[in-house]
């Protein structure tokens, strides 16, 4: 069972609901068991995590050297931030999480498309274009820091918008941006 699943008694059998759709997975992260910890606890963690958190899944990298590398997906790059503390506390795992990175769809010659996650996994043999998640996003900031948002955007790829004050003190900007330039660094900034 997993979410949207239409759930009836045996004998009032309902058509599932129209419109859902399952989540795709956009923000990925490697783990690594380190230390005393197993590649099979670490799998452990995470099939637990993703009985507990929806937007959680995992499964093992094949393009990894290591026999222990696991991959992880989630929706939402702060969902694996609590994700890693919350296993790391609750099963005493000691792992490595590698930075955060997102699905290209890359388009080949023959015009088939191939996702991928590291450029590791480009075609050898060429392709015709890469693209990459596009999100738009609102900053809501105070009118005196309108400034810095806008190039610390700009700095990112983002393409402005719009612009909308909110009386005199706060001020909404929009922009169009990367997924990638957002989950990397952009609130460390």
């Amino acid at each position: 069972m997993k979410v949207g699943d239409t759930i009836t008694l045996e004998e009032a059998q309902a058509p599932p609901l129209a419109g859902f759709r399952e989540s795709k997975p956009m923000v990925y992260c490697g783990l690594y068991p380190s230390g005393e910890t197993t590649y099979d606890q670490l799998r452990e963690a995470v099939e637990k995590l993703s009985l507990n958190d929806a937007s959680s899944s995992g499964r093992r990298n094949r393009a990894a050297r290591s026999a222990t590398a696991s991959a992880a997906a989630s929706s939402a790059c702060c969902t694996w931030r609590s994700a890693r503390s919350a296993s790391s506390a609750s099963s005493y795992l000691d792992m490595v999480q590698t930075a955060p990175t997102v699905t290209y769809i890359v388009k080949r010659r023959e015009g088939v498309n191939l996702e991928i996650t590291t450029p590791g996994e480009i075609p050898k043999d060429g392709y015709e274009a890469i693209e990459e998640p596009i999100v738009t996003i609102h900053f809501m900031v105070p009118a005196d820091k309108v400034g810095v948002v806008m190039t610390l955007a700009s700095e990112r790829r983002g393409i402005f918008q719009r612009q909308d004050y909110m009386g005199t003190a706060r001020c909404v900007l929009s922009y169009r941006m990367p997924l990638a330039e957002v989950i990397y660094d952009l609130f460390d900034a």
